[in-house]
């Protein structure tokens, strides 16, 4: 069985958090949707390191348990810089996000950040 692939995103996860955040419930539903496909081993969640950091907080970790969160390496950065340099508006952790949905063929994001509905990739939130 193929598993579905979906990246999470700081924003997303920001949003969990926040119940002031306008997209709060529709956060909380996707996400309850996902932790339920996840247990029952038919979704995996990624995220990466830099995104874990841009959230911070103590309840973080809870969060991206259930995600394969991904180190940055300085290959991957580098990688990255090169896509900021390209692309206006970019930062380096929505570079590694990209990068990475490209890498391990991950065909959504859950997140609240436009940038990547724009780009074309299907977005969950």
């Amino acid at each position: 069985m193929k598993r579905r692939r979906v990246f999470v995103d700081a924003t997303f996860v920001r949003a969990l958090l926040d119940d002031d955040v306008e997209k709060f419930n529709e956060a909380r539903t996707v996400f309850a949707s996902l932790l339920d496909e996840y247990e029952r081993g038919e979704t995996v969640l990624y995220s990466h390191a830099g995104m874990v950091a841009a959230v911070g907080g103590d309840r973080t970790d809870d969060l991206f348990r259930v995600c394969e969160v991904e180190p940055v390496r300085r290959q991957l950065r580098r990688r990255a810089w090169r896509l900021v340099n390209r692309i206006s508006g970019l930062d380096e952790n929505q570079a590694i996000a990209l990068l990475m949905l490209r890498r391990e063929a991950i065909g959504e994001i859950a997140t609240l950040d436009p940038l990547y509905a724009e780009m074309g990739v299907p977005t969950v939130c």
